[in-house]
């Protein structure tokens, strides 16, 4: 089997987290970050909502691209008891070039360097910081999921699909491909 329950804990368990986060900043971003605007302004309205609509637009668009940077360093360590997430970090080094260029860049579109480039706001440094805490809770969620008993993922999920079964087993398409590549090789041996 390809994923385990395990592996399949940690994914539905960080998709329920981010889905929490993410509707934490969609629905609770502009009253906690005290921007207030009217769902009719746009952000290329000019106007002080509109521009209030854009940061807070910003600030969830940081706020996932760090849940899922963060996520990456769960996804380096999958197993049931397998807690720090930082272990032999320095032995990927195209792995570190990955990271820092996506901390990099992130940042830079939040500034009035690249903020032009996906139409982001410039934030401040309370702001963007936020947004890496806020992503930063993926660390904390995935160690906690890893302290809940292995059996519980046993006894809850079920498989998704039966690897034992070949994929596409039993369908026409599967079928034509099968017939097309038995002419295409009985053409390689006349050859």
């Amino acid at each position: 089997m390809v994923l385990n329950k395990i592996d399949w804990r940690s994914i539905l368990s960080m998709t329920l987290w981010n889905l929490i986060i993410m509707a934490i900043m969609i629905f609770a971003g502009s009253s906690m970050y005290e921007l207030p605007y009217r769902n009719t302004e746009t952000i290329n309205d000019g106007t002080v909502g509109g521009n209030n609509r854009r940061v807070h637009m910003t600030l969830i668009f940081n706020t996932f691209t760090y849940l899922q940077f963060f996520n990456m360093f769960n996804c380096r360590v999958v197993g049931a008891r397998e807690f720090n997430v930082f272990t032999r970090f320095f032995c990927n080094w195209y792995q570190i070039f990955i990271l820092v260029f996506i901390f990099g860049f992130q940042y830079a579109t939040n500034t009035s360097f690249l903020f032009w480039l996906f139409g982001t706001a410039a934030l401040t440094q309370k702001q963007f910081w936020s947004t890496v805490v806020f992503g930063a809770t993926s660390l904390i969620a995935a160690f906690l999921v890893k302290l809940t008993p292995p059996h519980w993922a046993e006894s809850y999920i079920r498989p998704v699909t039966d690897e034992t079964v070949e994929m596409g087993q039993g369908s026409g398409i599967m079928a034509a491909y099968r017939g097309s590549q038995k002419k295409f090789t009985s053409v390689i041996a006349r050859d």
